[in-house]
This record gives C-alpha cells, structure tokens and sequence, in this order.
C-alpha cells in the first residue's frame, strides 16, 4: 500500500485573496478534471485563479505569509 502524502497535492487557488474556495461555471466545487479551468473564487469573485506546484498547501500557506507581511 503507497502512503498518498496530500501536502503535495496541487491546490487551486484565487491569486487576488489566496482563498482555496474556487467554483467551476456550473456554481460547484466538483473534481476539476473534466474542466481544468475553475471559473472564479467563492470568496471574491476574481477569475484569476492558479494552481500550486509540487508542494501544494506549504505554497499558498508561504504565499498567505507574504501577503501579510506586505500589507503591514
């Protein structure tokens, strides 16, 4: 049995509020996989949405780290 380690699993995520709440066009967070594409954030409605790399959460949690800094 392989242990799935979900720290490096790749995470959509808005690039405007880092939030991970990202709804596909039909209005649900169903499995990307048949549209790759989420349409827009939850949260605040940006359609400018990414994907982590490699280390998934560790990313945005480094990003959210740095957003913070900045808007001190």
């Amino acid at each position: 049995m392989n242990k799935i380690d979900y720290e490096e699993e790749p995470i959509w995520y808005c690039r405007s509020c880092l939030s991970m709440r990202i709804l596909n066009s039909s209005g649900t967070d169903e499995d990307f996989t048949d549209d790759p594409t989420p349409c827009y954030c939850d949260d605040c409605g940006s359609t400018d949405i990414a994907v982590t790399g490699k280390y998934g959460i560790a990313e945005i949690e480094e990003l959210r780290s740095k957003q913070s800094k900045f808007k001190k």
